[in-house]
């Protein structure tokens, strides 16, 4: 996963590692995904964050390899 920097307005703050690898999230979900980028962003609440890949709202219970593939 990387953040682009047309994303600064909606992501503000530094992620970590930029590109993650999926190894990197600590979990399988998109949620553990979800919960490491409010983490090293300092965003607060995970639950007011969505994600969007492919222009795609992305189900939190998913797990990071399938919605990859």
């Amino acid at each position: 996963m990387v953040k682009a920097r047309s994303n600064e307005e909606f992501i503000p703050g530094k992620m970590s590692r930029n590109p993650y690898s999926s190894k990197a999230f600590g979990g399988k979900l998109m949620d553990d995904m979800r919960n490491k980028i409010t983490r090293d962003c300092e965003l607060g609440d995970p639950t007011l964050i969505e994600l969007v890949i492919a222009g795609k709202l992305v189900e939190m219970h998913l797990p990071i390899i399938a919605v990859f593939e």
